[in-house]
């Protein structure tokens, strides 16, 4: 009987160990932010070191070390157009990534894997050359939305590429049916929409799309077409000889 509680005494005593030595890691074993770095204390325009920790149809998150994960969009990916970006990169991988952007009000940070002297790519707000608008583009129905993702966003809207290479911009009188103060707090590069295209100027080659949902066109007033061709002054009389007959019955009178 001895014997037994001996041996049970044991057992709780392996058990009390294992369990104070878990605790012991535990309590050593830092957080997750606990050696992060805040994002102020990074530099745009400074290159640092970091390993890619997801992939998002838009780009890839990558830790720098700050106490949030680093974008790289898409177009930021490599100096030439990426159409896959797996083919590029993948979780896991060390790279060196450039910080272009550090929004601290929201707690983002831009990165990009582009050499300094890359050319510009091709697509909205003056980023290169353009390609092609295909015919489904220039003939698209304007009632019918399409996906996009957001490349860029300026003061007067958003570039939205809804194909490869294919960018529109969505104005910001088109982002919603609300009034919008600011482009930028309505959407953010890299975010999926359903866009319309709603016009496509033949002479610049260029898109315009509309977030907000179609609605019927106001009637038009004919009328205002056929003024043009009428001269309404009475027996085609010219503006100065109605204003020279007043004048003389004014005198007569």
């Amino acid at each position: 009987m001895q014997e037994d509680t001996v041996a049970e005494a044991a057992e709780v005593s392996k058990e009390e160990e294992t369990a104070l030595k878990k605790t012991s890691i535990a309590k050593r074993a830092p957080k997750s932010k606990a050696n992060k770095k805040p994002i102020g204390e990074y530099e745009v325009g400074s290159t640092v070191p970091g390993k890619v920790v997801s992939i998002m149809p838009y780009g890839a998150f990558v830790d720098i070390g700050a106490s949030t994960d680093g974008l790289v969009h898409v177009s930021q990916l490599a100096d030439d157009f990426v159409k896959d970006i797996d083919s590029v990169v993948k979780v896991g991988d060390e790279v060196q990534v450039r910080i272009t952007e550090i929004n601290a009000e929201n707690n983002k940070v831009s990165l990009s894997m582009r050499s300094e002297n890359a050319k510009p790519q091709g697509g909205g707000g003056g980023r290169g050359k353009k390609a092609a608008i295909p015919d489904e583009f220039k003939n698209a129905d304007d009632k019918v939305f399409i996906a996009g993702t957001v490349a860029s966003v300026t003061e007067y809207g958003a570039f939205v590429t809804i194909a490869e290479g294919v960018d529109g911009l969505v104005h910001v009188s088109q982002l919603s049916e609300e009034r919008v103060e600011s482009a930028a707090k309505f959407v953010k590069v890299g975010q999926e929409v359903q866009v319309r295209v709603i016009n496509f100027d033949s002479k610049k080659g260029r898109l315009s799309l509309s977030m907000k949902e179609w609605t019927e066109p106001p009637p038009r007033d004919e009328t205002e077409d056929i003024k043009s061709f009428v001269d309404e002054t009475p027996e085609g009389k010219t503006a100065f000889e109605i204003a020279w007959e007043k004048a003389q019955a004014n005198v007569a009178a």
